[in-house]
């Protein structure tokens, strides 16, 4: 389109300008330190060049510099300054170090070992817990430094807890609910309750970035191997990430090239084949550096069918991602990252749980109890009466199940992003562009009986397009950012899906066509300025506004595919909104902050198609959803001889306004006699709700002990208001005590402990690791009296062990099991709705043992 073209082509034009600027403006910088106290040398280095240097006060207290002067880079400097000091000094980012207390040599350490490179951040070190380095702010930072909610999920952890993408966060995360709802292939993200419309085509509440790009929602589970940490941002987020979100949002970031390569092989349970490797290369001058990283998965399935098709719940993927380094000595730096996904699977299985009366006993949807349907109910007999299927899933248990549609879940994920960085004195500049393609096919008996009474066939292809160009800055004590933000996502071939629903010769099945356009555009700024006595306050702003469209045809089958040229009529709208951020800190010790902060957040608005008759067209489009709320929190990290402790804790309330639910009329519902204008679904503006609460994490660590962590989560939230039209009281309960937020327990915790076992030149290391977590009772139905889609407060434990033979710190074995009392418990929901009057639910993993095997090289 040429809207996007000229976007496109005014990004690749500044990213042109940036690479066409002289090498002259090298990344050397001249500067004059005196002797003194290495703190203040840190510091006066700092000021006087830009660069952002981190260090914990007690790693140089005492210590001091012999200063330093000259034009030189950055890394070369900072280690002149701390020469003899026994600190050590690392690069993190292009402008970023890391200055800690040179680690000990582990025991059985290899002399001569290659340290890691500056292309990339290696990991934090061993023995403090106040250099864990975020993105929270799109700068790097010390976690207790970012006056924000955020978790820290390391590549380690990832590794323990098993799972599949994001899905595996759902423990280690604090306070982040990762679930499917109907498949695991498109997870549901909630934080502080915030998550999407139960149904439909509604925008995210929390957006995963990877390497700073937005993914899309379809199929975007992809598996996280090779990754340097996974961060969970807590909280609207409706400034500085390019998609704003009203619950959170996830960043991900891959690792780069420069650190150490390794082979990972893994076998298990249900005949697991894991296998990860991940190797630099470098040209002679260090300039251009690239890192390959594979990975290949293989498990049969977990719930076993004994219907049509192969077991559920199994694992066949395949990945690779080549990323390619570009840093030379002057201000110009540039990345790309290639990846590509590919699974063959046959998806999730959906347990059949319940089933409704006839009338049903709570509003919204009706019931699939009719004359027509008679196949399906109260027959009385086997095969042909979902209250017997019931009765038959009860005995076989939730390991077991009985479908009739052969399950299928082909997914392909494929993406591209490009980060040109640009650096002159105090200024950074930064062009990130990403491309993502996914195409999905899957089969799914979402009822989870032998009868068709609930099936879907799906195909998706579409693509996204993202371009950000950012600009950092300091001046005096501001820091500031500004940028601007653009998203293009459009069908890439056909959207198809087959509908079987209580199917009888007066009911066939159907097919939906159903294509979606949108585009999304913002500008952004953030001030950060240091404040008299200590204080520093924050104030953001951002405008996006976005558009939308669609169109939609559904047709009896069998019939010829219809193309998004023919699909009809297209609905379309657009919507915009201000969001903002306010915070305020104080930064009075040395290891520790206190802040409190307000922001807007912001979930765009949207069309509901196809194109609606008189009697609906008021529902066509619906209105954006905003949440405001206010956060007060405290971080606190320190050292005390050989322990290093740290307490992150915050307080927070909000409001949301114009909450988006969807709504299932049925058939005809508008009384003008005409199928191809009735919608699948209705997506409105609904009312309003509170949520509030409390989120919680102690750590404690000894340099060469043991390590214990305590987190926990209190919210409470409640439907306040509810703005549901007479026309549609029907469909949904009309007072606020009629509805309760899904997918948000109202408690989580999680304890964890590391413990050292054996520390023995000749027997090598062993240690030892558990977890416990525990989920306080969930709803996946919003429905207050709904009895179906609830699952009641759950512990998982896991434990493992990991051993180092003497003298191989490059050589790990691990011994891993997750679920360890094979707890069956509900993840996730299914169809839970009276209008096909079977539901069903997606259990959790059963109990799952894991060998696996690490060679660094």
């Amino acid at each position: 389109m040429p809207r996007r073209t000229s976007r496109v082509a005014a990004v690749w034009v500044a990213a042109g300008l940036l690479a066409s600027i002289s090498p002259a403006f090298a990344a050397a910088s001249r500067y004059s330190v005196p002797a003194g106290s290495m703190g203040e040398a840190l510091q006066a280095y700092a000021k006087q060049t830009g660069v952002d240097v981190l260090f914990a006060p007690e790693a140089v207290a005492a210590l001091s510099s012999s200063g330093a002067q000259g034009e030189e880079g950055a890394e070369r400097a900072l280690r002149r300054l701390v020469r003899g000091s026994g600190l050590r000094v690392r690069r993190i980012g292009p402008s970023a170090f890391v200055v800690a207390r040179a680690a000990p040599r582990r025991q059985g350490a290899v002399p001569g070992t290659r340290a890691a490179s500056s292309f990339a951040p290696p990991t934090e070190p061993p023995d403090t817990l106040d250099l864990v380095i975020v993105q929270a702010r799109r700068r790097d930072e010390r976690l207790i430094d970012v006056p924000a909610s955020v978790s820290v999920v390391s590549s380690a952890d990832l590794e323990r807890f098993g799972g599949d993408g994001v899905l595996a966060l759902r423990q280690g995360a604090l306070g982040l609910t990762a679930a499917g709802q109907i498949t695991t292939d498109t997870p549901t993200l909630v934080i502080r309750g915030q998550r999407r419309a139960t149904s439909g085509e509604s925008a995210l509440s929390v957006i995963t970035y990877l390497n700073e790009a937005p993914l899309p929602n379809n199929g975007s589970v992809l598996p996280l191997f090779d990754i340097s940490k996974a961060q969970v941002l807590r909280g609207p987020q409706g400034v500085l990430f390019g998609r704003n979100t009203t619950g959170g949002a996830l960043l991900i970031r891959t690792n780069e090239p420069g650190q150490d390569g390794y082979l990972r092989l893994a076998t298990g349970s249900r005949d697991l084949r894991e296998v990860e490797l991940a190797r630099d290369f470098a040209a002679a001058d260090g300039v251009f550096a690239g890192r390959m990283a594979l990975y290949g998965l293989t498990r049969d399935g977990l719930v076993e069918n004994l219907g049509v098709g192969d077991d559920l719940d199994d694992r066949r993927q395949v990945s690779a991602r080549l990323s390619l380094a570009y840093r030379p000595a002057g201000p110009l730096s540039a990345l790309l990252v290639l990846d590509s996904f590919r699974a063959w699977e046959t998806g999730t299985a959906n347990i059949l749980y319940g089933v409704y009366p006839n009338p049903p006993d709570v509003t919204g949807g009706g019931s699939a109890r009719t004359e027509d349907a008679t196949p399906y109910f109260d027959c009385g007999r086997a095969g042909c009466d979902i209250d017997q299927a019931l009765q038959d899933q009860r005995t076989m248990g939730p390991r077991r199940t009985r479908v009739d549609l052969a399950p299928r879940s082909n997914r392909r994920n494929d993406g591209a992003t490009l980060r040109l960085d640009w650096r002159r004195g105090d200024l950074d500049v930064r062009a990130l562009t990403a491309f993502r393609r996914i195409a999905l096919y899957g089969a799914q008996d979402i009822d989870g009986s032998p009868l068709s009474l609930n099936q879907t066939i799906r195909q998706i292809d579409t693509q996204q397009f993202t371009q950000e160009l950012r600009v950092v800055g300091i001046r005096g004590e501001t820091r500031w950012q500004a940028g601007f933000f653009y998203l293009d996502s459009r069908p890439n071939g056909l959207q198809k899906t087959q509908w079987w629903s209580a199917v009888t010769s007066a009911n066939p099945s159907q097919l939906e066509f159903q294509y979606r356009w949108g585009e999304s555009q913002a500008g952004f700024v953030d001030l950060t300025h240091a404040l008299p006595r200590d204080w520093e306050v924050e104030a953001g702003f951002r405008y996006t506004v976005d558009r939308s469209s669609a169109c939609f045809a559904r047709v009896a089958a069998p019939s010829p595919d219809i193309s998004a040229a023919a699909c009809g009529a297209r609905s379309a709208t657009r919507s915009s909104a201000p969001s903002w951020s306010l915070g305020l800190t104080y930064r009075g010790w040395s290891n520790a902050i206190l802040y409190a902060v307000t922001r807007r957040g912001y979930r765009a608005g949207g069309v509901n198609a196809p194109v609606f008759a008189a009697a609906l067209a008021s529902y066509q489009a619906y209105a954006p959803e905003r949440v405001t709320d206010v956060e007060l929190g405290f971080k606190w990290a320190a050292t005390h001889g050989d322990w290093s402790h740290g307490v992150d804790a915050a307080a927070f309330v909000g409001r949301s306004d114009g909450i988006q639910r969807a709504v299932f009329p049925p058939a005809n519902f508008d009384l003008d006699n005409q199928s191809r204008n009735d919608p699948p679904y209705l997506i409105i503006n609904a009312g309003a709700a509170t949520i509030g609460g409390l989120e919680t994490e102690v750590r404690a660590r000894r340099t060469n002990g043991p390590t214990f962590t305590l987190t926990g989560t209190l919210t409470r939230a409640r439907f306040t208001s509810l703005a549901i039209p007479a026309v549609l009281a029907s469909l949904t309960p009309t007072n606020p005590t009629g509805l309760r937020f899904s997918y948000t327990p109202p408690y989580s915790l999680r304890a964890a402990v590391e413990w050292p076992v054996i520390r023995s030149p000749r027997l090598g290391r062993l240690d030892s690791w558990a977890d416990l977590y525990r989920s306080g009772p969930v709803r996946y139905v919003e429905r207050a009296h709904d009895t179906n889609g609830l699952q009641r407060a759950y512990s998982i434990a896991s434990l493992g062990l990991v051993f180092r033979p003497p003298g191989r710190d490059d050589l790990k074995i691990s011994a891993t099991i997750n679920n360890l009392f094979d707890k069956a418990y509900a993840a996730g929901g299914g169809a839970i709705t009276p209008g096909i009057t079977a539901t069903s639910m997606i259990y959790g993993e059963p109990r799952l043992v894991q060998i696996a095997i690490r060679q660094g090289f």
